[in-house]
């Protein structure tokens, strides 16, 4: 599921379902969960994917060693390529671990979007077509 470019805060979200009838609401509420819901997933890719390239640098960084011979950074004579890819590397790992504060704070304004759905009443059916809480 993407998202692309669609973002939307939760004063936004408060304030249009302050100004929507009840009917209306339960619509609101379901488009708000899909919303956190797309977020949710493109978080979870964005850091696996993230973490599959540093993988991948890790194993350029080994071979790359492995080649020269000389696996201490500090040395004068160390893989200029190696130390790119050692910063690249890093890099991925801060940007993925940043992702996954963003992540576990889009789990939570999901989980208030499915209470809130829950304690508007809306049927089953609709509920079954959102998304669910991921299990930790």
């Amino acid at each position: 599921m993407r998202c692309d470019g669609i973002h939307q805060d939760a004063e936004f979200t408060s304030f249009l379902m302050s100004n929507m009838k009840s009917e209306s609401m339960n619509t609101a509420l379901e488009a708000a969960l899909r919303l956190k819901a797309c977020e949710v997933a493109d978080l979870e890719a964005a850091i696996r994917e993230f973490e599959g390239m540093a993988s991948a640098l890790d194993r350029q960084i080994k071979a790359e060693e492995d080649r020269i011979g000389i696996k201490d950074p500090v040395l004068v004579a160390y893989s200029n390529f190696a130390k790119s890819a050692i910063q690249r590397r890093d890099n991925l790992r801060a940007s993925a671990a940043s992702l996954k504060g963003k992540l576990e704070e889009a789990l939570r304004e999901r989980d208030n979007a499915l209470e809130q759905l829950n304690r508007a009443d809306v049927p089953a059916l609709t509920q079954a077509r959102v998304a669910r809480p991921r299990s930790a």
